[in-house]
């Protein structure tokens, strides 16, 4: 369950691992919520979490052979909209 401002949201995960080529469709997310906005900012937090937290799915194999893709600095900064605020 994530919870964003007052609204709680469903969000299930399933991972599957494949080879993927350049056109193939490799992300679907899914939320549900009883507002939408709620929905969309949990999909956007989904996205974001796994772009940074959850790199094992980027891993590119070509005839040089196999690199790990890191998180590049905008998507740590888009992560970073999810943390608490500190109080001071």
């Amino acid at each position: 369950m994530i919870q964003i401002s007052d609204d709680e949201i469903d969000a299930g995960d399933r991972l599957k691992a494949f080879e993927a080529t350049v056109d193939d469709i490799i992300v679907f997310v899914a939320t549900a919520s009883k507002h939408r906005r709620a929905a969309f900012e949990a999909a956007d937090f989904l996205m974001d979490y796994l772009k940074t937290e959850a790199v094992f799915w980027k891993k590119e194999t070509t005839e040089a052979g196999e690199t790990w893709i890191e998180p590049r600095v905008d998507d740590y900064q888009d992560a970073a909209r999810w943390r608490p605020e500190k109080v001071s």
